[in-house]
């Protein structure tokens, strides 16, 4: 049976959309919410997460995938990174997966109240 992979990106790549879904039957799997009404955010993306067997990340994480990370985490469920490279789909390590400024903060912030979070490296 094929896996059920939540693919999350940052919306500022919408155009890629179509090359991470074919990326990921590629590999064998299926790819679930590859659009989203943000209307119905976040409750939906939390249902789908549940139902998937494991979350991709792609690119540079934003807030909202930092807080898709965060779930997935709670729920145990394996986490893949991967980024945008020479026009490919490279596979990175979470210590290496890139952060926007604001999740940065976040970060910064969790590690200050002692919070279980990723290790990843902040330079």
């Amino acid at each position: 049976m094929k896996k059920f992979v939540y693919a999350t990106f940052g919306r500022s790549d919408p155009i890629k959309m179509a090359g991470i879904a074919k990326f990921v039957m590629e590999q064998g799997c299926t790819p679930m919410n590859m659009v989203i009404d943000t209307e119905f955010y976040p409750r939906d993306n939390e249902r789908i997460i549940q139902r998937a067997d494991e979350v991709w990340v792609f690119g540079t994480v934003d807030k909202r995938m930092w807080t898709e990370i965060v779930l997935a985490k709670k729920l145990r469920k394996p986490i893949r990174f991967f980024i945008f490279e020479d026009g490919r789909i490279r596979e990175i390590s979470e210590q290496n997966a890139r952060y926007d400024e604001e999740v940065r903060e976040i970060i910064i912030e969790e590690k200050a109240r002692h919070r279980v979070i990723p290790t990843i490296r902040l330079d």
